[in-house]
């Protein structure tokens, strides 16, 4: 404590003590109010939309309808689709049929190939002895060629081709398949079911979105502030937030980006 003692003119024998305190000056922090405004926007949010044209048979909620992943929204016509997938199938066992009979033809075509080649070894040797004139080696030569063309045929092309048939055949039952599938749109997340452009009868197009789903259990706040501001701020920095329509409760936030527009 420093005490310093002054002297004026007041009236002559007139003094008084003056009481004075001082403090070292250390550096502190100061505490700052900064109000932002801005709007709450769900974290994630999705349009959903047919992968085919198709009818809708079935609409299982509203606008406003709190919906869980995997929920069934909608429900498309699939008559022709699934006309469509029973004749593949049809067409499968007719393949696997005909790929049945080309392996038999090209069994049979090997043991005919067998007998010819034996036949001709034999028809040869009787031949180089002079018991066959050269016209009946000729002609079991040809069947011999005949033989080998057919096993050839038949173990090649043929099979190949009711191979082809079968491959053809199980693609379209696949994508027939798919179609079906696609034809019953689930929810992908858990969430509310904000708009839905699309009535039982009508007929959505691909990739037309007809359902809008967005998740609030967790909600971004987005706001705009000055660029003298953004010094004060900070990713990660903690935020209380209050909400309008319930001015009562303190919500804590996180900053998590911060960025031009």
């Amino acid at each position: 404590v420093l005490l310093l003692t002054a002297a004026g003119c007041a009236g002559r024998g007139d003094s008084r003590s003056v009481a004075v305190t001082a403090a070292t000056a250390v550096d502190r922090e100061l505490a700052t109010t900064l109000e932002i405004s801005g709007v709450l926007v769900p974290l994630q949010s999705v349009d959903i939309s047919s992968k085919f044209t198709g009818k809708v048979v079935r609409l299982d909620f509203n606008v406003g309808s709190a919906v869980k992943a995997g929920d069934i929204l909608i429900v498309l016509d699939t008559d022709s689709l699934n006309a469509q997938l029973l004749q593949a199938q049809a067409s499968l066992q007719s393949a696997e049929a005909a790929a049945e009979s080309a392996q038999s033809q090209a069994a049979l075509a090997k043991i005919n190939l067998d007998a010819a080649r034996i036949l001709y070894d034999r028809t040869k040797i009787l031949y180089e002895s002079g018991a066959v004139s050269q016209s009946q080696l000729e002609e079991i030569t040809d069947k011999l060629n005949i033989a080998q063309y057919q096993h050839e045929n038949a173990a090649g092309p043929a099979q190949a081709q009711a191979q082809a048939a079968i491959s053809t055949a199980l693609a379209n039952i696949n994508n027939y398949q798919v179609q079906i599938d696609s034809a019953t749109i689930r929810s992908p997340i858990d969430g509310l079911l904000t708009s839905r452009n699309v009535n039982v009868g009508q007929v959505v197009s691909t990739g037309v979105a007809v359902i809008s789903i967005v998740d609030t259990s967790t909600l971004k706040l987005k706001s705009t502030v000055n660029q003298e501001l953004l010094p004060l701020l900070s990713v990660g920095q903690e935020m209380e937030v209050t909400i309008d329509s319930y001015p009562d409760n303190k919500l804590k936030g996180t900053i998590s980006s911060l960025g031009p527009i």
